[in-house]
């Protein structure tokens, strides 16, 4: 009686076992519902290839399309912002365009402090790269705009100026520097100064 029971039970598990759908079975029945409209089906189907996977590429994949979905078909920013952002978790699935692309988009949802991590986990791994300037000063922007941190904004606005020389970014980041020293840190000296530098250095003499 208790061979009988426990053959039943193997078999119960095993049935079960063989019902579930694989990662890639979840993703193609997902891509399926979004082809035809049928978007709630989509997200779950989304969401539970997210719950199944733990594979760092996977993750990547699926937390993108679950973004997507909150961004485009079913708007919900803090949704996007937090499935965007999970990206994060593995670096070294995203290349330089890759890790660009979700840092924009979980700054676009509105997670700004998600958006600091993207662009300064960026900087770190691409430094060099010709986008370092726009990225550096998209970064001392958004320190400045909306996280607030005006001394992180600043010092961000100076690096693009000091680093960067040449490029189109660097009257804009001094000029900026200038700017918050004057109206919101009241600093009229370190203003005055980097005011002068400007008109030194990017205005030309009448």
């Amino acid at each position: 009686m208790l061979k009988k029971g426990l053959i039943i039970g193997l078999g119960i598990i095993f049935l079960i076992g063989c019902s579930r759908k694989s990662y890639t079975e979840l993703i193609t029945e997902g891509d399926a519902y979004l082809k035809n409209d049928k978007v709630k089906e989509a997200l779950n189907a989304y969401r539970e290839a997210f719950q199944l996977t733990a594979v760092a590429g996977q993750k990547v994949e699926v937390s993108g399309k679950i973004g997507d979905i909150f961004t485009q078909q079913v708007p919900n920013a803090d949704s996007a912002g937090a499935y965007y952002a999970a990206v994060l978790d593995y670096p070294d699935e995203l290349n330089s365009e890759s890790l660009r692309n979700f840092t924009k988009k979980i700054y676009e949802a509105g997670n700004y402090g998600a958006a600091v991590r993207g662009y300064s986990m960026w900087l770190e791994k691409y430094p060099a790269d010709p986008l370092a300037p726009s990225m550096t000063y998209d970064l001392a922007e958004l320190y400045h705009k909306q996280v607030r941190d005006l001394i992180q904004a600043v010092a961000l606005y100076d690096s693009v100026a000091r680093k960067f020389p040449k490029s189109p970014f660097a009257p804009k980041a001094l000029f900026s520097e200038g700017y918050v020293y004057a109206n919101e840190l009241k600093n009229y000296d370190k203003a005055k100064s980097l005011y002068e530098i400007f008109l030194k250095i990017f205005v030309e003499p009448l």
